[in-house]
């Protein structure tokens, strides 16, 4: 990471992140979540991603914990493309072709 390293805590903040990672409703939110922590992966302990029992117990919590563990096994990270835009190493379609094609 370019930013000064003396600005933040890779490490706390991947604890907040995966704080509220389980519980988001939102897929879309939750694949950015991912992407993030794979960058994160990049410089802290992966002993550090994983979900404490309390969270794994909570509703969502192992699906998340297999989610994650998933695309950390993928070793594609996310890209900055020329226009500024974070291109995900996954790509999901959006909602309206997915229900389209479970209603045909």
């Amino acid at each position: 990471m370019t930013y000064p390293s003396t600005e933040f805590d890779p490490g706390l903040l991947a604890d907040k992140v995966m704080a509220m990672a389980p519980t988001e409703p939102k897929r879309r939110v939750r694949q950015a979540i991912l992407e993030a922590l794979a960058v994160l992966a990049q410089y802290i302990p992966r002993q550090r991603l994983i979900l404490s029992p309390e969270k794994l117990a909570a509703p969502g919590g192992a699906d998340f914990s297999e989610a994650l563990a998933a695309r950390l096994s993928r070793r594609l990270l996310p890209v900055v493309s020329a226009q500024g835009l974070v291109l995900y190493a996954l790509h999901i379609p959006p909602m309206t072709v997915v229900s389209r094609c479970l209603n045909n």
